[in-house]
């Protein structure tokens, strides 16, 4: 995906082969932000589709946000829909 523009070369990406559970989310965002200043859009937690059921998907977004303000959190066909700048 970074090879093929879709996702940032220059971004802090955090991949996970299953549904993050919030425990993990909190130690991604953990991470993201000793590495760097977290607060480009460029930076991504990506973890595989399907996205998370609602409800789950809501606090796990409050949880980046309040964690690692600007890094989000998307499945690969959510950022098809959403790209990058």
């Amino acid at each position: 995906m970074k090879a093929e523009g879709i996702v940032p070369k220059s971004g802090k990406l955090r991949v996970f082969s299953y549904p993050p559970s919030m425990a993990a989310l909190l130690r991604a965002c953990r991470e993201l932000a000793a590495v760097s200043s977290v607060t480009a859009d460029s930076n991504l937690i990506l973890y595989p589709d399907p996205p998370l059921r609602t409800g789950l998907y809501e606090a796990a977004n409050a949880l980046v946000a309040a964690n690692a303000p600007g890094v989000r959190l998307l499945t690969p066909e959510t950022l098809a829909t959403k790209p990058i700048s």
